[in-house]
């Protein structure tokens, strides 16, 4: 297995916009929720980019995203991690492995909302004998007058 989670080991450049939260500059809480989402999609973006992480085995997986933590933690040792949801299966980790469990949640969720906008639509086959079980295609005459008495029918007085 390896040790590395990409080539080098090396995070990524980030825009300016979440240098603060690398830096572990104060801010609110939701300004820290916000770049630690900004983050995330950088990273996602990153990572999907340069197809990191991207193996079969969980495990292999795991071990991975623990080692990009490991990289930021490295790069960045005041960094502002997610702080753990109250009640959520997230409160008993520490506040790397709640970003990274969400970094790879997010990805995920990605991934799967992609590949249903690229899966195409499935149609049922249709029996070759059903040709005589549908209605012939009518005219624009015939369709004229057919909701003419479907109005009547529904408003007689009119």
């Amino acid at each position: 297995m390896s040790e590395m989670w990409s080539k080098d080991n090396m995070v990524p450049p980030f825009s300016d916009a979440i240098q603060p939260l690398l830096h572990g500059q104060s801010m609110s809480r939701d300004e820290q929720n916000r770049l630690a989402r900004q983050l995330r999609h950088e990273l996602i973006d990153f990572l999907n980019n340069n197809n990191l992480i991207e193996d079969s085995n969980p495990a292999i997986r795991r071990w991975k995203y623990q080692r990009l933590g490991e990289s930021l933690v490295s790069a960045y040792p005041k960094i502002l991690w997610d702080k753990p949801g109250r009640g959520t299966k997230c409160s008993t980790k520490s506040p790397m492995a709640t970003f990274l469990s969400r970094l790879a949640e997010t990805r995920r969720h990605r991934k799967a909302r992609g590949d249903k906008k690229t899966e195409q639509p499935r149609l049922s086959p249709v029996p070759s004998d059903s040709h005589e079980q549908c209605a012939p295609t009518i005219d624009m005459t015939r369709a004229i007058q057919e909701l003419k008495e479907l109005a009547a029918a529904v408003n007689p007085s009119g």
